[in-house]
């Protein structure tokens, strides 16, 4: 009877101690590995990351996965709360394979649920992490922090950071730019140009604004953080140029084109065009046996800035055919392409088009056309597809980020979906305001 009653609770043992819940999960590859662990209380956090080519680890000091920053609106000042991973409660496991791993957190007072997914290719030496955020009531998501990690060794190489309305070159807002690991040869990131990645007290944020409202049950989908690694800490940021290669769309190549503007400046037609592009290839081309040219590219000059906008964006002035048809025969002959200057906002020799634009009810901002407005936006997309399909290979966009000396900002962009910016509006009047 005792032997019976012995076995019946080590059986007993042994089921409550299969029925327990998995607590430690690993994704990975033979180069990389990140280790997730749930904690006693719920809460979910990465435990180690393993750079498997140089031997190193990274150990979190703390348990913050990720950090969220909600409001009811950006409009709407002291609305503002901050929640990170600890502020969720583990709810299931989504999905598990070698490749990829997806949790379900939620938190109950903001009625909130946060999907954290990861993924690690094959042949890969970093991997990618991404949230899926689902509110059950309206809310703003002002920031999101993918990656917050507390690591003795991570630092932020370029901390330069110029957002400014005026000054001569004074525009580097350091947007983009990745974090490494002194010591681990380990870099991080998000996949979009316009993250905000930096490190306070040695701990690294890699995320972006946002500021947008999500409503009832609607999925938001974060960009792709990543976590990489290389076999030396010095060379680290050759290794992320290394995976900026593996998965940029387009190619890194060498563009070797002749352009207009140190010839003529605004003053080149279609018959100075022609005879430099003859000139060129005739001396580097034809005689010296280089390599033709990608693009010989008509610089700011072709634009008719007086002709109605209204209907079809930059049109082409007198000095050039309508279609090009000319500068097209000439760069053919040269066996290259043609390309064009063009600015998106309007900016130095697109300007004088701008204020009958304003007057036809399009999106300005003081000098310039706004770049959020979509009503100018559709026309500028139009243009530019129909002067690709008829030949045209490269564009040299110029001002997106405003003059030399003077930027301007988007503030009504609440008006096509951009967030509302009120701290802006009273900066701009204060300084507008005579004292």
């Amino acid at each position: 009877m005792k032997y019976l009653i012995k076995l019946f609770i080590i059986l007993f043992l042994f089921i409550a101690g299969s029925c327990k819940s998995k607590s430690e999960y690993t994704i990975g590859n033979q180069t990389i590995s990140r280790t997730i662990k749930i904690s006693d209380d719920g809460h979910l956090f990465t435990s180690e990351v393993h750079n498997k080519i140089a031997g190193t680890l990274l150990l979190p000091r703390d348990k913050e996965e990720f950090r969220l920053r909600i409001s009811e609106g950006t409009h709407i000042e002291g609305s503002d709360v901050v929640l990170t991973s600890e502020d969720f409660k583990f709810n299931k496991v989504i999905h598990e394979d070698s490749n990829s791993l997806s949790f379900l957190l939620k938190n109950k007072e903001h009625q909130l649920e946060v999907e954290v997914h990861y993924e690690a290719e094959k042949d890969n030496f970093y991997i990618h992490k991404y949230l899926n955020i689902r509110s059950t009531k309206p809310v703003t998501i002002e920031r999101i922090d993918i990656e917050s990690m507390s690591l003795d060794d991570i630092y932020q190489p370029y901390q330069i950071k110029q957002i400014t309305s005026k000054g001569a070159a004074q525009w580097r807002p350091g947007l983009g730019q990745p974090l490494y690991g002194s010591k681990s040869a380990t870099f991080f990131g998000v996949e979009f140009p316009a993250a905000d990645n930096y490190v306070v007290d040695k701990k690294g944020y890699c995320g972006y604004l946002w500021g947008k409202e999500i409503k009832a049950n609607e999925v938001y989908t974060s960009h792709k953080a990543v976590i990489g690694v290389g076999d030396d800490s010095e060379y680290i940021q050759e290794t992320f140029f290394n995976y900026i290669d593996r998965i940029r769309i387009r190619p890194l190549r060498l563009q070797v084109q002749y352009n207009s503007w140190f010839d003529f400046y605004t003053n080149v037609d279609k018959e100075s065009f022609g005879r430099s592009v003859t000139k060129v290839h005739q001396e580097l081309i034809e005689k010296r046996k280089v390599d033709p040219l990608n693009a010989y590219v008509i610089d700011d000059g072709w634009q008719d800035v007086h002709a109605d906008w209204s209907n079809k964006v930059w049109k082409v002035n007198s000095k050039f055919d309508t279609d090009f048809s000319s500068s097209f025969d000439v760069v053919r002959i040269a066996d290259s392409k043609l390309g064009l200057w063009m600015s998106p906002g309007c900016l130095l020799g697109g300007e004088p088009a701008v204020p009958k634009l304003k007057e036809q009810g399009f999106e300005t901002l003081g000098n310039w056309m706004s770049m959020a407005g979509p009503k100018y936006m559709q026309l500028l997309e139009d243009r530019m597809l129909e002067l690709t399909k008829n030949g045209v290979n490269y564009f040299k966009l110029d001002g997106i980020f405003g003059h030399l000396n003077t930027r301007e900002f988007e503030l009504h962009g609440y008006q096509y979906g951009i967030p509302y910016m009120p701290s802006w509006e009273l900066i701009v009047y204060q300084h507008q305001t005579p004292s």
